[in-house]
């Protein structure tokens, strides 16, 4: 193997089970920072450039312009092999399809739209990763939008891929050393590369998460990957755990069926639900503050008494165990 290059290969004899598929990525960087250097679909069954398949707009290859710079030209491969590389290896058709491709379909959420993918860790020093097969969605809200080109994923590991789990430390000793799901985020919305050419968001959300960590608050861990799919160069993601049940357990005890976790959903009317458990004690959090659902006024007067209540506390500010605490006030604030 002299160039960039996936190879996926099973064993098969007569009489004997065949072997599961193993996926191995060659990744060359001459090859890599020559890869559509006219914005061309980098091969057969890859969507055309621009808007081709269900308005999803489709930008190959980097900016010749940059790699002509020279003030980055000399810069591109110690760029590429400064931080570590996920490759994922799926069929095209998992993605591209007009009627059943997640990433022409990025509006697609839930359980119907996982597909199958092998996904690697490779380190440019040679520290040992892992290979293993996954479920990939698209994650996002208003990103998902087919203008924007780059999507983000979410991986799960399910046994009916492979291993039920991805037994490997992520994040070294700083955080779980396994995991049944994680984020592969991107700069989206509000980034160069959707709709604000001014504002670059890739250090933003990782910046945040590690502030948190050094003021010693529960926060989401991140490391930052370059991802190629099907060997073609598609940018800089970074890792992000999963704030749900699952890890809630992991870090703070209990088991996963312990709490409940509330999000927005990416509807046009911000409409609050649970992943985890119910919303009940959130709504009673809500309607302590003075917000019935109905009422116009978004910012009401909360008296005192029923702040500290808030806090699980009498008037005075000491603790009442009859009372539940119901907001961790400076975490809240520290967020």
């Amino acid at each position: 193997i002299d160039k960039t290059s996936v190879v996926r290969a099973a064993g098969f004899r007569t009489g004997y089970l065949s072997s599961r598929v193993k996926t191995n990525s060659y990744l060359f960087l001459a090859d890599i920072v020559q890869q559509s250097l006219s914005g061309e679909a980098p091969g057969p069954n890859w969507p055309a450039p621009g808007s081709g398949i269900n308005g999803q707009l489709m930008d190959y290859g980097m900016d010749p312009t940059i790699l002509s710079d020279a003030r980055y030209t000399d810069l591109i491969d110690d760029a590429l092999v400064a931080v570590p590389t996920i490759s994922m290896v799926t069929d095209l058709a998992n993605l591209f399809d007009s009627g059943s491709g997640i990433y022409v379909n990025a509006g697609g959420d839930g359980r119907a739209w996982e597909r199958p993918a092998s996904i690697e860790l490779i380190y440019p020093d040679a520290t040992e990763g892992f290979q293993i097969d996954a479920g990939v969605r698209i994650r996002g809200g208003y990103s998902r939008s087919g203008g924007n080109p780059k999507h983000a994923f979410r991986l799960f590991f399910r046994s009916e891929y492979g291993a039920g789990k991805l037994a490997y430390p992520l994040f070294g000793t700083e955080g779980a050393a396994e995991f049944d799901k994680v984020d592969l985020a991107t700069a989206q919305n509000y980034s160069w590369s959707f709709e604000y050419g001014g504002s670059n968001t890739m250090l933003r959300d990782v910046f945040s998460r590690d502030t948190q960590r050094d003021m010693g608050r529960p926060y989401a861990r991140s490391r930052y990957y370059h991802l190629y799919i099907n060997g073609v160069y598609w940018g800089l993601f970074y890792t992000d755990e999963r704030t749900e049940a699952d890890y809630a357990a992991t870090y703070f005890g209990g088991n996963s069926d312990d709490y409940d976790v509330i999000k927005v959903a990416p509807d046009n009317n911000y409409t609050i639900y649970a992943t985890n458990g119910d919303v009940n004690a959130w709504y009673e959090l809500w309607q302590m503050c003075g917000e019935t659902g109905t009422s116009s006024e978004y910012y009401p007067t909360v008296t005192n008494e029923t702040y500290q209540q808030i806090r699980g506390c009498n008037p005075d500010g000491t603790r009442n165990p009859a009372y539940k605490a119901r907001a961790d006030i400076d975490n809240l604030i520290d967020y």
